[in-house]
């Protein structure tokens, strides 16, 4: 899958400049422990500092929502207690755990990676799949996801935010947008 050109953008026309400026390419897996998700995100300018939020600089957000196909599929984002939401940062210091958004509300066993590359940065996740279950049932189906990046440039002062699907909460959400199907 990819973020690119054709992405869903929060930004002012000056902000993104293109696929060098920010885009991503990733990809989703599962087996009998975990769920995988792996990115390589294209960005120009790396903004990281370790003294802000990740909110506030250069990062990936993930949210998951297991529930049932038709819960999640209509989904505005806003039953948090059973959606995750991991938002993580490269940091400056090169440490591969990444500067990540509230770590203490992650699944216990979620494992993050967050490193930076000559053309931007690469993150990796894994949730476990106790906790999809937990939220959804033993009978895991479906999930459902959506990535936004967040590219800070010029020291925060052109900020942009790509979407892979439109941001949940926006009115430009799509009834089951981001589904896939876990098959058994």
């Amino acid at each position: 899958y990819s973020i690119g050109e054709s992405a869903y953008r929060e930004s002012s026309p000056f902000s993104h400049t293109g696929p060098t400026d920010l885009s991503c390419r990733f990809g989703v897996a599962y087996d009998k422990n975990q769920l995988y998700f792996i990115a390589e995100i294209r960005d120009d300018e790396v903004y990281s500092d370790s003294t802000q939020s990740p909110y506030r600089q250069d990062g990936l957000w993930l949210t998951i929502d297991p529930r049932y196909r038709n819960m999640s599929a209509q989904s505005r984002g806003n039953d948090r207690q059973n959606m995750l939401t991991i938002g993580i940062s490269p940091t400056h210091n090169g440490n591969d755990s990444g500067l990540l958004f509230r770590p203490m509300s992650l699944p216990e066993g979620t494992e993050t990676h967050c490193v930076k590359t000559p053309n931007g940065y690469r993150v990796e996740i894994a949730v476990p799949r106790s906790w999809l279950e937990e939220k959804a049932g033993d009978n895991w189906q479906d999930v459902r996801m959506n990535v936004m990046l967040s590219d800070y440039d010029l020291g925060g002062d052109h900020v942009s935010r790509l979407y892979w699907q439109p941001n949940w909460s926006s009115a430009e959400n799509r009834i089951g947008s981001g589904m896939f199907n876990v098959s058994q």
